[in-house]
């Protein structure tokens, strides 16, 4: 609720990661207008009944967040957002491909790599972390949580 009273109360608002107002990346990114925005996400994904909806397509669209919303709430929250990567070398392949990650673990050979920080200024306040990974052909954010947050803050903070 309070993401979409901020996207709908700043339309106009810059996101620096994509150079566009929210409006305008809502709209690129989700690909539907900024006022079928606001009437899909101001009901909560966990309350959709996904049968119901999917039997009426007009009314189903598939909800996720983006750039858009970790913007958003770093803002409500003045809190750094990190995204990471799984990514993982394919000696097969011999190309660099999306890493594994099973009830909550890497394998062993997975590799996180920085994909993106929003709310930069929020340091060294500790951030939200999230992984960006692929699950069958479609993206996923898992949320990350460190062992040791004493050492992320050094490691965010020092330059």
């Amino acid at each position: 609720e309070k993401i979409l009273k901020y996207a709908m109360d700043n339309p106009e608002e810059i996101i620096p990661a994509t150079g566009m107002s929210i409006r305008d990346s809502i709209e690129l990114i989700h690909e539907i207008s900024y006022e079928e925005y606001n009437i899909y996400y101001s009901v909560f994904a966990g309350d959709i009944d996904m049968e119901q909806d999917l039997e009426q397509e007009e009314f189903y669209i598939d909800r996720w967040g983006s750039i858009i919303e970790q913007y958003i709430i770093s803002k409500i929250i003045k809190c750094p957002v990190i995204v990471l990567n799984s990514q993982r070398y394919d000696t097969t392949y011999e190309k660099i491909s999306n890493g594994k990650i099973i009830n909550g673990k890497a394998h062993p050979d997975v590799r996180l790599k920085l994909y993106t920080i929003v709310g930069q200024e929020y340091f060294p306040k500790l951030p939200i972390i999230l992984i960006w990974r692929e699950y069958h052909k479609n993206g996923h954010y898992l949320t990350c949580y460190p062992k040791n947050t004493t050492e992320v803050i050094q490691i965010l903070t020092t330059k």
